[in-house]
């Protein structure tokens, strides 16, 4: 997603971490069905396995090295709740 700024996150949904071919060392943190619909758009070491190096509910935090992809800049992380 290019000019994306910012990164909502339910906090009951379960997210992964999973290993991409990129760099060799970043890590997308998705649901697993989106990092089921990646795994066959070239964005894994083999075309159509995942590999999930983490499970993540309401864990998911910023990190220093949080980048937004296709802009690399910083990502910031907000939770949504449906207090609203």
């Amino acid at each position: 997603m290019y000019g994306q700024t910012n990164c909502w996150l339910h906090p009951d949904i379960k997210y992964v971490a999973v290993q991409t071919k990129l760099s060799g060392k970043d890590v997308f943190i998705c649901t697993e069905r989106a990092a089921r619909n990646m795994a066959y758009q070239d964005f894994f070491a083999e075309d159509g396995k995942i590999n999930i190096v983490a499970e993540l509910i309401g864990q998911v935090r910023a990190a220093s090295d949080s980048i937004a992809f296709g802009i690399m800049t910083s990502l910031f992380f907000f939770v949504s709740t449906d207090d609203e």
